[in-house]
């Protein structure tokens, strides 16, 4: 099975899984079930909130490398650096785009499960 979802690096999935895709598909579902609701956490970032932020930026981070989404774990990485050092103008500078491509990377991978489900 060809995984054809932008954003998401095949190799990347090979070297975690070796292609195996009887692993790498539940992981993929728990991703698209999972990182909405961190998202929505993420949106608002205040001082009093950073430290649930720094927590949830790195679920971000650490699940978007698992399905190999390095463009996504990248941003979440540098706003997790960002976070670690109490940085808030560069958490609000950059922390939309990291949502709106996730966004767009959850809608890219969801409409490839289906298909690959047969929906």
């Amino acid at each position: 099975m060809d995984i054809d979802i932008p954003g998401i690096r095949v190799e990347r999935i090979n070297e975690l899984y070796g292609g195996n895709m009887k692993i790498f598909m539940p992981v993929l579902r728990s991703y698209l079930s999972v990182i909405p609701e961190s998202l929505k956490k993420a949106s608002n970032v205040t001082k009093e909130s950073l430290s649930d932020y720094t927590v949830i930026i790195h679920v971000i981070k650490s699940t978007s490398d698992s399905i190999g989404a390095e463009e996504a774990r990248k941003m979440a990485l540098e706003l997790e650096m960002a976070a670690k050092a109490g940085d808030l103008a560069t958490i609000s500078a950059k922390n939309e785009a990291l949502i709106v491509y996730v966004k767009e990377l959850l809608d890219n991978a969801q409409k490839w499960v289906a298909k690959v489900d047969g929906k």
